[in-house]
C-alpha cells in the first residue's frame, strides 16, 4: 500500500497539503502486520555510497540504488538488482543524521552534497547529486524514523517543513518517485543505468 505517493506532475502547496498522513491515515499503517510496515517503501532512488578507505586515505565512490522502508535503508547495485546490505533504522534519531561539509571544489560536484547517518553499529555515508536530493533524503529518512515510532506530530512536521523548502518548479516526477514493491522473484528486472563510480582522495 502506498502511503506516500504524490499524483500530479509539479509540486504545490494544495498538492503537499494533500500529501499530509492524517491521523487515520497512521493508524491504517500501523495495523498493518509488522513484516508489512517494515517493507512499505517510502523512497527510492541513486545516491552514492562511500566504501571503506584504502591506501593513502583513498575513498571509493560506489552508486547504489536505495530503499527506504520505516525500518531501514536497503541498497542494491541497480534498481530491482542484487542486495549489497542494509543499514538499520529502528534505534536512529535525529541526531543519528549528520550533514558534511562541503568537499573542495577541486573534488567531484557528486560528493558536494553528502550526509552520514550513524547507527549504534556503523556509520554510512551517502553523497547526492544535489543540494535539494540531499535535503530530499535526509527529510525521507526523518519520516521513516517518525513513522516507526508511530510518531504523528514529527510525521506532519516533516512535510511542513518540505512544503516550505520545495520551490514550485521542482520536478516531481525525479524527486518524488512513487513507491512501489520489490519485484517477485522470476519477474523481469528493469535495470536502470547508475551514475558513474567516484574516486576520492582525502588529505
Amino acid at each position: 500500500m502506498n502511503f506516500w505517493s504524490p499524483s500530479s506532475s509539479a509540486v504545490s502547496d494544495d498538492h503537499l497539503e494533500n500529501t499530509y498522513l492524517s491521523e487515520a491515515t497512521l493508524t491504517e499503517f500501523n495495523a498493518q502486520p509488522l513484516e508489512l510496515r517494515s517493507a512499505s517503501v517510502i523512497h527510492h532512488g541513486w545516491l552514492f555510497k562511500r566504501g571503506q578507505g584504502g591506501f593513502f586515505h583513498r575513498s571509493t565512490w560506489k552508486a547504489r540504488y536505495c530503499v527506504v522502508t520505516s525500518t531501514q535503508i536497503r541498497y542494491y547495485t541497480f534498481e530491482n538488482g542484487t542486495k549489497k546490505g542494509e543499514l538499520d533504522l529502528r534505534e536512529c534519531n535525529h541526531k543519528s543524521i549528520e550533514v558534511l561539509p562541503r568537499k573542495s571544489y577541486r573534488s567531484s560536484h557528486t560528493t558536494l552534497w553528502r550526509f552520514a547517518i550513524n547507527t549504534p553499529k556503523r556509520r554510512m555515508v551517502f553523497s547526492a547529486s544535489s543540494e535539494p536530493e540531499m535535503n530530499l533524503w535526509i527529510r525521507t529518512i526523518h519520516m521513516a524514523m517518525a513513522l516507526h515510532r508511530n510518531n504523528l506530530k514529527l510525521v506532519q512536521q516533516v512535510q511542513l517543513a518540505e512544503r516550505r523548502t520545495t520551490p514550485g518548479w521542482f520536478n516531481q516526477r525525479e524527486y518524488f518517485p512513487r513507491p512501489t514493491s520489490v519485484r517477485p522473484y522470476g519477474s523481469a528486472i528493469v535495470r536502470r543505468s547508475p551514475p558513474s563510480t567516484i574516486v576520492e582522495c582525502e588529505f
